[in-house]
C-alpha cells in the first residue's frame, strides 16, 4: 500500500482523537514528531514504529469525559484514565499493520524508576520505543501549559531531570541533544502551520499488513476513524458503519461501473467526521437547539470536508462525503448545491444517513419505527431526496429490518465483509435472474436487458480451463478449447487489450499503487451474431489466469428510462440533458434542462419535444438524427434561448433504436457577447475610417491653410514692391495696387476669423447677441462687400428685393458673416462673366427665406449634405478652376450660425446648372408679444431666457412670494425653476399658473418627483439651448393665436 495514504489517514485519525470541545489540541502530532526525531537521531528504535505509535498513543482515551492531556495535568488520578494505554493497545490488536506499535502504546506511561502504570515496569523491562514515547508525551503536556518564552529552558530542564528517573539516560540524552541543538524546534511544535509542514515532510515507511490488500487496510483504518467519531457522542455509536453499509447497498443496486463502491463505503465512514470539531455538550444536548446552536452544528459538514482533504489520496470524496446534508431542491449545506450539482455519492448518503438517524436514538428525538422513517423519506422526495434514486433507495431500505449489521461493528468484520464482496464480484450477480445494464461502445451508450451470468476460467491466451460445458450449452453447439473461437474476429483485439489492462492493473495493485483491483466490461458479438456481455476479472493473485463472466444481451429493451436515470445521476456538468423515446416523448431530464426551458421536470416528462422546443427545432432534429449545432429552445415564457445542441441516438444490444439523448448548452450570453463584439468591431472600423478621414483632412487642411495664408500674403508683398518701384505720377495704378492689398488682407483676416470662430464653437464660447433688425440692409451690405471681389472677374451680382419690411431677431454681425461666407463661396466657384443672384422673400407666415444662386459647376449629388461638414472641400476642376475651394470651414460656420437663429440651411443644384444655397430664419411677428410669467427667485434660469425672450417680444411678469396684488389675468405661458412644484404654502397665483402652458427647467433628466402631476408641463434640463426656448415659444404663440381666433 502507499505510504502517503497510510500516513495521511493515521495522521487524520490522531487529529480527530485530539479534538477537545471543538478545539484542536495537536497533542499526538507533537508527540509523534518529537519521538521520530529522537529515534532518527539516536537509533534506539525504528522511526516508523515510534511515529505511528506516537500518533495513536492516546487511542484508549475514547469515551472519557475529558481529553487525556487534562488527566495528565491532574496526575492521572482517574482510574478509567489510567487504563487508557492498555485499552489503546487492545483496540489496535486486530489491526496487523500496528503489531509493532502495541507494546510501546501499552507501556508509554511506564517509568524507568518503576513508578509508572499500568504494570509498574522498570529499567530494562521497558521497551526503548515506549520510553521515547513517555518522555515526548510528558514534555508536550508540560510545555503546552507554559508561556512560549520559557518553553525551551523548561524542556532542557525536564530532559536533565528525566534521566534514569522517567527514562533511561540515553533516551534523555537524545532529547537533550535534539532540543539544545535545534532551538527553533519547540517554537515550530506550537506553530500549527509549521507543525503540519514538518509532518508532511516526513516519509516513514508504511507498516506491513501481510495477506491484506490496500482496500482492506484502508477500510480497517477508516472504520477505526469512524468509530472514534461515533464515540464522541454516545447516541451515534455504530452510525457511520451503518450509513456506509446502506449507502453501499444502494450504490450496488445502481449496477453502474461509473461508481466506485469503495468511494461510497469510505465516504459513508467519514461523512460525520467533522462532528469532532463540535463541542460534545452541543452534540449530546437533549433539548431543542437554538438558532445559533443549529448554525454551529451545521458547520460540521465544512469541518468534514477540511478533515477528509488532509488525506491527500481521498480528497476526491471530501465534498461527496459532506454533501449528505445538501437538499435536492437546494437550500442545504455545506455549499447549498441542488440536483445534479450534488455529487451522486452525497445523494446516496442522504438516504442512508436520514434512515439511520430517524431509526436511532438521537438524544433530542426518539427513534421512529421503520415504516414511519420510510414514510418520512417518501414525503421529502423531490425536495430533500433525489426522485430518481428514491425507488432504488427505498427498495434497499425496505429490507433493513431483516438485515443484520452486527458484522459491521468490528473492524475486521467490516473490512472483511466488503473485501469479500468486492474481490469476488460474484456476490453481485444473482444466479438465474435477468437484469439490465448500460454498456459503452464505439457506437455510443447501449442499454441491454440480459440473462443469467455464467463463469469461465481462461489462461492468458484465452484457452478455456473451466466452464466449457456451460459456454457450449449457452451459446453454440460446437466445441472448442479456445474462447476466441466463439467470438467474432472484430472483437478479438478489444478482448486482448482488456486482458492486458487488467493484468497491468494487477501489477500496480500488487505494488500498492492502485487502490482496488480492476475489472473490464465489454460488449462483444458471438460468431452466430448473438450479443454477449463480458466481465473480465483477475483470478486472485494468479496472474496466469483470468475469470470471464458472460451472459446473453439479446433481450429487447423496453425503454431508455434506465439509461436516463444512470446518466442524469452522474451528469453534473453544464450540459442540459433530456432523454426521449423513439416518438420524441420526453422520458427524463436533468436539472440544467429544467433551468434552460424554465419548466419543472414533472411538467416536461411525458410531453412531446415539439411542445418544449417548438416545431421548427423538432423538424431540424428529425431531419438529422445525429444533429450537432445551434438550436433555439423555447422557454415557458415563450422567450427563445440559443443553444449549442447535440442529438445522440440510443440503441439496444441488437442495434435497435430505443430513443435519443439530447444535450444542450445555453449560448445566449455568448451569442449576445459575439453580437456586441461584432457591433464594437464595426464601430471600431467606422471610427478608424473616421480617423483616417480626419487624418487626410488634417493633411488637406494644412495644405489649404498654407495656401490660403500664403496666397494673400504673396499678393500683398508683390503689390507693395510694385508700389515702391512705381512713379508717383500714376496715382490710379497706385490706388488699384492698394485696393488689392486691402482685399488680400481682408481675405486673410476672414480666414483667420473662421479659424477663431471654429475654436470658440468647440469651446462653447461663440458670442451671439440677437436683436430685432430689418433684413434688407444686411443683405445690401454683404452685396457691396462682394462687388469689390467680382469686378476683376466680371461676375454680375443681383438681388431680388422681396422683404423690405421683414424684421428678424438676429445678431447682425453674425448674419452678415453668413451672407459673406455664402457670397465668397459663390464667387469662388462661379465662372468668369458668370452671375450670382441673392433672393429674399417670405416662406409662409413665420419664416423668411434667403437664397444665393450661382451658375458654377454645382455640387456633386453625393456631397449635397456633407458639404456643410467641418473641413469638407469641393475642388473645382477644368479650365475655370481657380485653385482650392478653401479650408472647408465657411459653410460649416454658416450652418452653425443659422441653427443659433433657430433656422436651417441647405444646398440644392439648379436645373440649368449651378447651385442654390438656402437659409430659412424665423421672422418677427408684428402681432402682440407673448405674456409670460416667470418664477425664478434666485435668477438661476433667467440668463438662459433673456436673449430668446427679447427675440420673441415677450412681455414678462416676474412672480414673487408674497405678491401684492397677485396677478389675475391668465398669461400665455409660464417659465419656472423646479422649486415651484414644492412651494408650501401654495401662493395665491399658483392656481392660475396651473391653467396655462408651463416649461419647468431642472438640473436632472426627467421631471422632478414633485412636478409629475403638473398638467401639460414641458420639462427642460439645464443647460437649455436658445433653440429649445424659441421653438417652444413659437408653439405657445400658435396656441395663443388659435385661442384668439376661436369663435365665442
Amino acid at each position: 500500500m502507499t505510504a502517503r495514504l497510510f500516513q495521511d489517514t493515521v495522521r487524520a485519525l490522531s487529529l480527530v482523537l485530539d479534538f477537545d470541545e471543538g478545539e484542536k489540541l495537536f497533542h499526538a502530532w507533537r508527540v509523534a514528531l518529537l519521538s521520530i526525531r529522537v529515534a532518527q537521531r539516536t537509533g534506539l528504535c525504528a522511526p516508523q514504529t515510534v511515529y505511528f505509535a506516537g500518533l495513536l498513543h492516546d487511542l484508549g482515551g475514547l469515551g472519557l469525559s475529558d481529553h487525556l492531556v487534562h488527566h495528565a495535568s491532574r496526575g492521572f488520578t482517574d482510574i478509567q484514565a489510567r487504563g487508557h494505554a492498555h485499552r489503546g493497545a487492545t483496540i489496535l490488536e486486530p489491526f496487523a499493520p500496528f503489531a509493532d506499535c502495541l507494546g510501546p502504546i501499552r507501556d508509554h506511561h511506564e517509568r524507568f524508576d518503576g513508578r509508572g502504570f499500568p504494570q509498574g515496569l522498570a529499567k530494562d523491562a521497558i521497551n526503548p520505543t515506549a520510553s521515547i514515547l513517555h518522555l515526548a508525551d510528558h514534555l508536550e503536556v508540560v510545555l503546552r501549559a507554559s508561556p512560549p518564552s520559557s518553553r525551551w529552558e523548561l524542556a532542557i530542564g525536564e530532559c536533565r531531570r528525566a534521566a534514569d528517573v522517567r527514562v533511561p539516560s540515553e533516551v534523555a540524552r537524545g532529547f537533550f541533544d535534539l532540543i539544545s541543538k535545534d532551538r527553533g524546534l519547540i517554537d515550530r511544535l506550537y506553530d500549527e502551520k509549521a507543525l503540519a509542514a514538518d509532518l508532511e515532510a516526513l516519509e516513514p515507511a508504511a507498516p506491513e499488513n501481510p495477506g491484506a490488500d490496500l482496500t482492506e487496510t484502508m477500510s480497517q483504518l477508516l472504520w477505526l476513524l469512524a468509530r472514534v467519531v461515533d464515540t464522541k457522542h454516545a447516541y451515534t455509536m455504530g452510525h457511520s458503519a451503518r450509513v456506509a453499509f446502506w449507502a453501499w447497498r444502494i450504490a450496488r443496486e445502481l449496477r453502474s461501473a461509473g461508481l466506485n463502491q469503495w468511494d461510497v463505503v469510505w465516504s459513508g465512514l467519514l461523512h460525520d467526521i467533522g462532528k469532532v470539531a463540535i463541542p460534545r455538550s452541543l452534540l449530546n444536548k437533549r433539548t431543542p437547539l437554538s438558532t445559533r446552536e443549529w448554525r454551529q452544528l451545521k458547520l460540521h459538514a465544512h469541518h468534514s470536508m477540511n478533515l477528509i482533504s488532509q488525506i491527500r489520496d481521498l480528497e476526491h470524496i471530501a465534498y461527496p462525503a459532506a454533501a449528505h446534508h445538501e437538499r435536492y431542491a437546494g437550500g442545504g449545506y455545506p455549499l447549498g448545491h441542488a440536483r445534479e450539482h450534488i455529487p451522486l455519492i452525497g445523494r446516496i448518503l442522504a438516504f442512508a444517513d436520514a434512515y439511520d438517524a430517524m431509526t436511532s436514538d438521537r438524544g433530542y428525538n426518539l427513534p421512529l419505527s421503520h415504516d414511519k422513517a420510510l414514510a418520512s423519506i417518501r414525503g421529502n422526495v423531490g425536495t430533500q431526496f433525489d426522485p430518481r434514486l428514491a425507488p432504488i433507495a427505498l427498495r434497499v431500505l425496505e429490507a433493513a429490518p431483516a438485515t443484520s449489521t452486527e458484522i459491521l461493528q468490528t473492524m475486521g468484520g467490516f473490512a472483511d465483509f466488503f473485501r469479500k464482496e468486492e474481490a469476488s464480484f460474484l456476490s453481485l450477480i444473482v444466479s438465474g435472474a435477468s437484469t439490465s445494464a448500460v454498456i459503452a461502445t464505439d457506437q455510443g451508450p447501449e442499454l441491454v436487458e440480459t440473462g443469467a451470468w455464467h463463469k469461465l476460467l481462461v489462461d492468458a491466451d484465452f484457452c478455456i480451463l473451466e466452464g466449457h460445458d456451460g459456454l457450449v450449452q449457452s451459446l453454440l453447439n460446437f466445441k472448442s478449447e479456445l474462447f476466441l473461437d466463439f467470438i467474432d474476429a472484430h472483437d478479438h483485439t478489444n478482448l486482448r487489450l482488456a486482458a492486458g489492462r487488467l493484468q497491468a492493473a494487477g501489477r500496480l495493485q500488487a505494488a500498492g499503487r492502485l487502490p482496488s483491483p480492476g475489472l473490464e466490461g465489454l460488449l462483444v458479438t458471438c460468431v452466430n451474431g448473438l450479443p454477449l456481455e463480458l466481465i473480465l476479472l483477475r483470478n486472485g493473485s494468479d496472474d496466469s489466469t483470468l475469470i470471464v463472466l458472460f451472459r446473453s444481451a439479446e433481450g429487447m429493451v423496453h425503454s431508455a428510462r434506465q439509461l436516463a436515470m444512470v446518466h442524469t445521476n452522474f451528469s453534473s456538468g453544464l450540459d442540459a440533458v433530456a432523454f426521449l423515446d423513439p416518438a420524441w416523448i420526453v422520458l427524463d431530464v436533468n436539472g440544467r434542462f429544467e433551468e434552460l426551458t424554465g419548466q419543472a421536470r414533472d411538467r416536461l416528462i411525458g410531453r412531446t419535444l415539439e411542445s418544449v422546443l417548438g416545431p421548427e427545432s423538432l423538424q431540424r432534429l428529425q431531419a438529422q438524427p445525429e444533429f450537432s449545432g445551434e438550436l433555439p429552445f423555447r422557454r415557458a415564457d415563450h422567450a427563445l434561448v440559443d443553444t449549442d445542441a447535440a442529438l445522440v441516438p440510443l440503441s439496444d444490444a441488437a442495434r435497435r433504436a430505443v430513443g435519443y439523448m439530447l444535450r444542450a448548452v445555453d449560448i445566449t450570453a455568448r451569442k449576445r457577447d459575439e453580437a456586441r463584439l461584432r457591433t464594437l468591431t464595426e464601430e471600431l472600423a467606422r471610427k478608424n475610417d473616421e480617423l483616417e478621414g480626419l487624418n487626410r483632412l488634417k493633411s488637406d487642411l494644412m495644405s489649404v491653410t498654407s495656401h490660403d495664408l500664403k496666397s494673400p500674403l504673396a499678393a500683398m508683398i508683390s503689390q507693395a514692391r510694385f508700389l515702391l518701384d512705381f512713379p508717383d505720377r500714376d496715382r490710379e495704378r497706385v490706388r488699384t495696387g492698394l485696393t488689392r492689398i486691402v482685399d488680400s488682407g481682408e481675405n486673410l483676416l476672414r480666414f483667420i476669423q473662421d479659424l477663431l470662430d471654429l475654436e470658440r464653437m468647440d469651446a462653447g464660447a461663440f458670442r451671439y447677441d440677437p436683436a430685432p433688425e430689418h433684413l434688407m440692409p444686411l443683405v445690401r451690405e454683404a452685396l457691396e462687400t462682394a462687388r469689390s471681389q467680382t469686378r476683376a472677374i466680371r461676375i454680375s451680382l443681383s438681388c431680388d428685393d422681396g422683404c423690405e419690411s421683414v424684421r428678424i431677431a438676429t445678431d447682425g454681425r453674425r448674419l452678415l458673416q453668413v451672407l459673406n461666407n455664402l457670397l465668397s463661396n459663390a464667387i469662388r466657384f462661379s465662372p468668369a462673366e458668370g452671375f450670382i443672384r441673392v433672393g429674399c422673400g417670405r416662406s409662409g407666415e413665420d419664416l423668411v427665406r434667403l437664397t444665393v444662386e450661382d451658375d458654377g459647376p454645382g455640387i456633386p449629388q453625393d456631397q449635397l449634405e456633407s458639404i456643410f461638414d467641418r473641413y469638407h472641400q469641393v475642388r473645382r476642376t477644368g479650365t475655370d478652376a481657380r485653385g482650392f475651394a478653401g479650408a472647408g470651414l465657411g459653410l460649416f460656420i454658416v450652418r452653425k450660425i443659422v441653427e443659433l437663429h433657430a433656422g436651417r440651411a441647405w444646398v440644392e443644384n439648379r436645373e440649368g446648372g449651378g447651385s442654390r444655397f438656402v437659409v430659412e430664419l424665423p421672422a418677427l411677428q408684428e402681432e402682440r408679444g407673448l405674456h409670460v410669467w416667470l418664477y425664478d427667485p434666485n435668477d438661476r434660469i433667467w440668463p438662459h431666457l433673456e436673449a430668446p425672450f427679447h427675440l420673441q417680444h415677450v412681455r414678462l411678469t416676474r412672480l414673487e412670494i408674497p405678491m401684492v396684488p397677485p396677478p389675475s389675468a391668465l398669461p400665455d405661458a409660464l417659465f419656472a425653476c423646479e422649486s415651484l412644484c414644492s412651494l408650501e404654502p401654495a401662493p395665491a397665483w399658483l392656481a392660475t399658473a396651473r391653467r396655462c402652458p408651463a416649461a419647468i427647467i431642472s438640473h436632472d433628466e426627467g421631471p422632478p418627483a414633485a412636478c409629475t402631476l403638473w398638467p401639460g408641463a414641458v420639462f427642460l434640463t439645464q443647460p437649455v439651448l436658445d433653440t429649445e426656448i424659441v421653438s417652444w415659444l413659437r408653439a405657445v404663440r400658435l396656441g395663443a393665436k388659435g385661442r384668439q381666433e376661436a369663435p365665442e
